[in-house]
């Protein structure tokens, strides 16, 4: 997934126009809101959004911790990670960029999940109410290219709500 979010992210502008759905859903507590594609399923638990393509090669996750505490986030980044993904290791250094106006700081990292190899890219997506929102996604290395224009989506709808 090298770089995958940061890469979405600079797909975003291309393709936020084509992003038309009613299949939307707002984060909590962090006043986003993000499209995605038909079909997959989404679960919402305590506070924590995930978004799965129906064969499950590819997962979204959003969450949102008070605070501007880079430290906290990053311990809740990692153990959400770790609830999905084993020999996780970071393969570059975090990046800053903008989704929509929103300020996000993006790393990516290598990893498993149910023993297959993936790639794994997570986003601090800074938020006006003092809150941070952990971004991050997970897909099979060897799906990649198929799940790439759905997670460009995905990434590039995600705005501020009013």
């Amino acid at each position: 997934m090298n770089r995958v979010i940061a890469s979405l992210v600079v797909a975003a502008g291309i393709v936020a126009s084509s992003a038309v759905s009613a299949e939307t859903i707002k984060i909590p507590d962090a006043s986003v809101e993000v499209w995605y594609p038909e079909h997959w399923n989404v679960e919402k638990s305590n506070g924590i959004v995930t978004i799965t393509d129906p064969n499950e090669e590819a997962a979204l996750t959003f969450l949102t911790i008070p605070g501007e505490k880079l430290d906290e986030a990053m311990n809740a980044l990692d153990q959400q990670i770790a609830k999905m993904a084993t020999d996780v290791a970071v393969t570059g250094k975090p990046q800053t960029t903008q989704i929509n106006g929103m300020k996000v700081v993006v790393v990516d990292a290598k990893g498993k999940v149910k023993g297959k190899p993936c790639e794994i890219s997570a986003a601090l997506v800074l938020r006006p109410n003092k809150k941070l929102m952990l971004m991050f996604g997970i897909v099979e290395s060897a799906k990649m290219k198929k799940h790439e224009a759905n997670l460009q989506r995905v990434v590039a709808s995600l705005k501020p709500t009013k």
